[in-house]
């Protein structure tokens, strides 16, 4: 028997289960055997399915009911036993499955752009469209910048519930979240939202953090300007504050567009002495910086310097202790007061601090460094902020010092000197109170002729004593006495007048010059006076001074005190030579042109000697330096003969055979050694010729070469080159040296040939244009016979002599 042939199950949520027990009954007297209960319907589900009942007893079976889906089931449940009258019974049963079922009205959503610290929010609908309860357990956000309410709540059947999100960025830039909602629907347990937007904010830049105003006068100001720049996306608000009221802002609040930039003058104005140190805070409402500090320092300082009342010395005798002095004051207070001096011409000062008693400060200059260069000083006083001067390093107080300066001839030979003292009797008489009566005849043509001779360059002769012009710093003379004799001047330091330079006149050509101060001066630092400026010597006069040294002209760099020298204005008007107040430095020359080959001549007779160069250089430019005049008395003179000018150097580019035609001069009467030294390409092969003795020296194997000379001049002439071939002794040989070629201005044709040389010049067309007839130099300047100057080109020369001619082309460029 059964206890129930019926049941319904009622409402069971899918995937859940009801049970209900049905009591099977043995009312007979044998063992009832219950082979199989079974369902039709999957959903209800019987247990056991099998077992034996003892007569009188009953067994439970446990049938329960999990719908798979919503919706009513029905099922019949099937006993079979031994039972002999009813072996199969059957239980009808019922039930309906019933769930929620979860829908939500967006799968994403964009908040778009919100400023950082504000808020945008969106409402998110979670349905039921079941027909049960929805249990939303939890909703969650994978950021903290996107909140949710509610985070778990019921909805029943058919009905919705709204979560609020709301999105509030904390920082600039574009976010990001997953909004999760987890529920009970059976088939959705969890769903997902995805959330974005952009957090909007300023951004705040400065310039600089921190700033040191220096020294600024106490009730002066000094501005400095302090950038803020927004380098956000939304309007930046600022506020600056000062910790200090000497440190002040303006403007004190702005705003600032997105990209834009403002300046803020920050103005440090001391009202006493001292050092000050102040803070900016800049606040404004980027949310990444709120609060940034600009650190400030200053020193105020004393506005008036310290007050020097001084009369400058004036004069001073040489070994004089000189003593300085200067009333010094100040409105708060004198720190130091420093006397600064040095030998006139010296480059570096010496310091004393200087003494005192109440406002007067004194000191002493050392008794040697007052001497004939005279003295330069100046007083530095200062307040610990100020300094003031009497005098400047550049532009001291300078003393001329009174002396007795002396200066000895060289018995029996010329001699260049200058005075390098300002003399207070520039008389020339004055040398005879020490060199005795002047008398014109040369004393070494007569025993009995004068014990002196005084003579100066006056641009196209000597002129005699008295005639020379007052003895006067800067100008040079020949002296020559029977007998070493010493020459005393008394005078004082030359000082410079035009700024720290001495300017001595040169007319064109060659002057005779000494140096001014009693020190060496550096050539390479004078100067030219052209109009306003000062220019280098390079272009006005040739880069070098003429000495007259052991009968002999040398070249030298350095001017030396009491020394006489040549030196060639090149220019053709006069010019001011600039000699400075400053004592020489390097006293080497600068570097010149680059020496491929050299050689060294020097001719001597007697006593007497002169020198020349000529070789090659580096380059396509020649390198030619003048001769100065004769010296007056017994001389030689070796020198290259040229149109405008007689040369003592001549170096020309680099060629494979090049002819040099130099002289000898003299007006003595005697044996002449001309010797040579080479330097420079083993390569190069060198021969002098001697067309007055028919003689030809191969000057690589010989060092020097004799001959005779009653005075007079005697022409030379020195081939060189890689490819220089032995010139021959014929009196009919022709040579001629062109150069420089290519030329643009003027281009020389040196002859050498026993007479009279037709040249002629041709164009390219076989025109004659120009003609003309030499014994040694033509210069030609591009222009034909009527002074046309004529195009550039190719042009033909022949030269001719006798039964010898030679032919060769040269290029004018312009």
């Amino acid at each position: 028997a059964l206890s129930d042939t019926t049941y319904n199950f009622g409402k069971v949520h899918v995937d859940s289960s009801s049970s209900w027990i049905l009591k099977v009954f043995n009312r007979g007297t044998a063992d009832l055997m219950v082979e199989q209960i079974s369902s039709d319907n999957s959903d209800f589900s019987p247990s056991p399915t099998s077992f034996t009942v003892q007569p009188g007893g009953s067994k439970d079976v446990e049938v329960k009911f999990m719908p798979s889906a919503t919706g009513p089931e029905s099922a019949t449940l099937t006993i079979v036993s031994n039972d002999r009258d009813r072996p199969v019974l059957k239980v009808s049963l019922m039930g309906t499955g019933i769930a929620p079922k979860i829908s939500i009205s967006a799968k994403s959503h964009d908040f778009g752009s919100v400023p950082v610290g504000s808020s945008a929010s969106w409402d998110l609908t979670v349905s039921n469209l079941g027909n049960a309860i929805l249990s939303v357990s939890s909703v969650s956000s994978s950021s903290s910048e996107f909140t949710l309410l509610p985070v778990s709540f019921d909805v029943q059947p058919g009905g919705s519930r709204d979560v609020t999100v709301t999105f509030k960025p904390s920082s600039r830039g574009p976010k990001a979240a997953v909004l999760t909602i987890l529920s009970d629907d059976p088939d959705e347990p969890e769903l997902t939202v995805n959330l974005e937007g952009v957090g909007l904010a300023p951004d705040i830049s400065l310039s600089a953090s921190e700033h040191d105003f220096g020294d600024v006068y106490v009730d002066s100001s000094s501005v400095w300007e302090l950038v803020v720049s927004n380098e956000g996306d939304i309007e930046l608000k600022v506020g600056i504050s000062s910790s200090d009221d000497e440190f002040t802002v303006r403007p004190d609040s702005f705003s600032v567009a997105p990209g834009g930039s403002l300046s803020v003058e920050v103005a440090f104005r001391p009202g006493t002495v001292g050092s000050r140190e102040a803070k900016l805070t800049v606040t404004s409402d980027d949310p990444d910086e709120e609060v940034l500090y600009v650190s400030l320092r200053g020193e105020g300082i004393d506005a008036v310097p310290p007050v020097i009342s001084h009369s400058p010395l004036t004069s001073a005798k040489e070994g004089q202790i000189l003593r300085v002095e200067a009333d010094v004051s100040d409105d708060i207070q004198v720190r130091s007061v420093k006397l600064f001096y040095r030998v006139g011409g010296d480059r570096w000062y010496s310091s004393l601090d200087m003494d005192h008693t109440g406002e007067r400060y004194y000191s002493t200059v050392p008794w040697d460094h007052v001497t004939l260069s005279g003295l330069e000083y100046y007083i530095e006083a200062s307040d610990g902020y100020n300094i003031s001067r009497s005098g400047s390093p550049e532009s001291p107080h300078r003393v001329p010092v009174s002396a007795r300066a002396s200066l000895k001839t060289e018995g029996g030979s010329y001699k260049m000197i200058a005075f390098s003292i300002a003399p207070y009797n520039g008389d020339p008489s004055t040398l005879e109170d020490w060199l005795g009566p002047y008398e014109e005849t040369l004393f070494f043509l007569t025993r009995r002729g004068a014990r002196w001779r005084l003579s100066r360059w006056a641009g196209d002769g000597y002129l005699e004593y008295p005639d020379v012009g007052r003895i006067a710093p800067g100008k040079a003379f020949w002296v020559i006495t029977k007998e070493p004799r010493w020459i005393y001047v008394e005078g004082e330091t030359v000082l410079p007048s035009r700024g720290n330079y001495y300017p001595i006149v040169l007319r064109p050509g060659w002057n005779q010059i000494g140096n001014p101060f009693p020190f060496e001066v550096s050539l390479r630092d004078c100067r030219v006076a052209v109009g306003q400026s000062l220019e280098p010597l390079g272009g006005y006069l040739e880069d070098r001074l003429v000495a007259y040294e052991d009968g002999h002209y040398t070249d030298r760099y350095v001017l030396e005190p009491w020394r006489g020298y040549w030196v060639k204005n090149l220019t053709g008007s006069e010019i001011e030579l600039l000699v400075p107040f400053t004592r020489a430095g390097a006293k080497k020359p600068a570097a010149g042109r680059k020496v491929l080959f050299e050689i060294e001549l020097s001719a001597s007779c007697g006593r007497v000697r002169d020198g020349g160069h000529l070789g090659f250089v580096g380059g396509t430019d020649m390198y030619e330096l003048s001769q100065p005049p004769r010296p007056p008395g017994e001389y030689i003179a070796l020198y290259f003969p040229h149109p405008e000018w007689d040369y003592d150097t001549d170096f020309r580019p680099e060629s494979s055979e090049e002819d040099w035609r130099f002289a000898v001069e003299t007006n003595l009467r005697g044996e002449v050694v001309l010797e040579w030294k080479i330097r420079g390409a083993e390569h190069i092969k060198a021969f002098l010729l001697d067309p007055s003795a028919c003689k030809v020296l191969d000057m690589r194997l010989q060092r020097s070469y004799r001959f005779w000379m009653e005075g007079g001049k005697r022409e030379f002439s020195v081939r060189a080159g890689r490819e220089a071939r032995m010139p021959s002794i014929s009196s009919d040989e022709l040579r001629v040296s062109v150069f420089p070629n290519p030329f643009n201005e003027r281009v020389n044709f040196e002859v050498l040939s026993g007479g009279e040389v037709l040249l002629e010049i041709y164009d390219i067309l076989g025109r004659r244009v120009r003609e003309v007839r030499t014994r040694r130099v033509f210069s030609w300047d591009g222009r034909d016979e009527g002074g046309r100057m004529l195009s550039s080109g190719v042009y033909i020369w022949e030269a001719s002599s006798g039964r010898s001619s030679r032919r060769g082309k040269v290029v004018l460029v312009r």
